[in-house]
């Protein structure tokens, strides 16, 4: 390996961790979004269990991933009282 090569490698590792820093914030706001969009539809299958009996419903899809992904626990709550009235 030459040493213009290993000059070039090194640039690309500063470069990236300079990334790294400058997007680590939104990084963050990124997973936990995800994480409150898995853990919400995880609360959703669950609940729909509990209350398939009586026949409230709620289905699991890119929709309700973004509103409990955002509002978390009352994104939950509230899209149970909108299938209500509906």
């Amino acid at each position: 390996m030459d040493s213009e090569s290993v000059i070039m490698y090194m640039i690309g590792i500063c470069l990236l961790f300079v990334l790294f820093i400058f997007f680590s914030e939104k990084f963050k706001v990124f997973g936990k979004f995800i994480f409150n969009g898995v853990i919400g539809s995880v609360g959703i299958y669950i609940i729909n269990y509990i209350f398939s009996s009586i026949g409230l419903f709620v289905g699991i899809n890119v929709v309700t991933f973004i509103v409990v992904g955002v509002l978390g626990i009352p994104g939950i709550i509230s899209l149970y009282i909108i299938n209500a009235f509906l």
